[in-house]
């Protein structure tokens, strides 16, 4: 029985490296160039884009500056994180007293931020608890109203009832 160094070492080979085709090297270069170049070229046109939205910002905002009868040249101290709209702008000015309200003027809505939760009447909370037939006789026993109010809001499992699987009255 031959022994391991010899099982091993019929196994060893000499690892040659891969042929370099320099039609290959050049073309991945040619590559690598076009990638720099349009990479270049993306970053330009990000600040491009940012300057241009800028500067329709600051027209938007001057223009709806004078459309209030505000002096346009103020309108570098509007924020830059409000919303540029006629609305908002006349907010800002109410509030920085800039403009005062004509007699019988409503005040603009407040503008509203952020996530405002969906609530749904009747509902019960995503993963609550389901009550079996059981359970929910012994609260409706308690309380009938409480038990009523489960039932319609769908929290009782009337499938054991009607499987025959729940408890008899």
């Amino acid at each position: 029985m031959p022994s391991i160094e010899e099982l091993l070492g019929d196994d060893e080979e000499t690892e040659t490296p891969p042929a370099t085709d320099p039609k290959t090297n050049a073309a991945f270069a040619q590559q690598r160039k076009e990638l720099a170049a349009l990479k270049k070229e993306a970053e330009e046109l990000r600040a491009f884009k940012a300057e241009r939205e800028q500067a329709d910002r600051k027209a938007t905002v001057s223009e709806t500056f004078k459309a209030l009868g505000l002096n346009p040249k103020h309108s570098g101290w509007f924020p830059g994180d409000q919303e540029a709209s006629e609305d908002a702008v006349k907010a800002w000015a109410l509030e920085n007293e800039l403009i005062s309200l004509a007699e019988g003027e409503p005040p603009p809505e407040p503008e509203t931020r952020g996530y405002t939760p969906t609530v749904i009447a009747e509902s019960h909370v995503l993963g609550g608890k389901t009550l079996t037939p059981a359970e929910w006789r012994e609260i409706a026993k308690r309380d009938p109203g409480e038990g009523q109010r489960l039932l319609d809001q769908g929290r009782v499992n009337m499938a054991e009832l009607r499987n025959g699987l729940g408890p008899e009255r």
